[in-house]
């Protein structure tokens, strides 16, 4: 709930004199955000026009056009860039090891050989590709699964072959796993052990 109220409180203080709102925002962001907004437009009137990518595409957005009034992103990676120069703290992102059919007894399960896909969004490109090739890196298992790796575009994307059943496990967020989860919830299951993104 304090997320939400920060977000509504936010995009109060933007739209005192905006007819319409545009928010630039990571794809995995996506399905809490359009339920966000929605209730933020039947509430104030105030239409919100909503921009989803990967962060990379999302930064050129903000930068190129003029025209974002908010990005909802990972602070870190928003810092880096010199475009903003103030912060809201909306909450806190999760990595998470999400698979399909092939049952997994943990992470140190993708260097097993039955696991022959893994996907994961594109660390130069996305936070939650960026999360996910750190934590390859810190528990070992990078030189052992290298050759699995299927980079992606964002985290949706991951989810979406996931539930296709084209990979056996990818790297996604704690938002889009849920949402993943009420599409499909016998196909997609989550760990979320020794994978937090702070």
């Amino acid at each position: 709930m304090r997320v939400l109220t920060l977000v509504f409180t936010l995009l109060l203080s933007l739209s005192a004199t905006a007819d319409s709102l545009l928010i630039a925002a990571g794809a995995g962001y996506k399905k809490p955000l359009t339920e966000i907004y929605a209730a933020f437009t039947q509430s104030t009137g105030t239409r919100v026009e909503a921009a989803f990518g990967n962060m990379q595409q999302v930064l050129a957005q903000t930068r190129d056009s003029g025209r974002v009034d908010l990005v909802v992103g990972e602070k870190g990676f928003l810092s880096e860039t010199g475009l903003f120069d103030r912060y809201l703290d909306l909450g806190r992102g999760r990595l998470v090891l999400a698979y399909g059919l092939k049952q997994l007894s943990g992470y140190h399960a993708l260097a097993e050989p039955k696991v022959e896909r893994i996907a994961l969004p594109d660390p130069k490109k996305a936070i939650y590709g960026r999360a996910a090739t750190q934590f390859l890196e810190r528990s070992g298992l990078l030189p052992k699964v290298k050759d699995k790796l299927m980079i992606l575009a964002t985290v949706p994307q991951v989810s979406a072959y996931l539930i296709a059943g084209t990979v056996d496990a990818g790297f996604i967020n704690i938002t889009d796993a849920w949402a993943s989860r009420t599409r499909s919830p016998a196909s997609t299951r989550s760990r979320r052990r020794s994978m937090t993104r702070r």
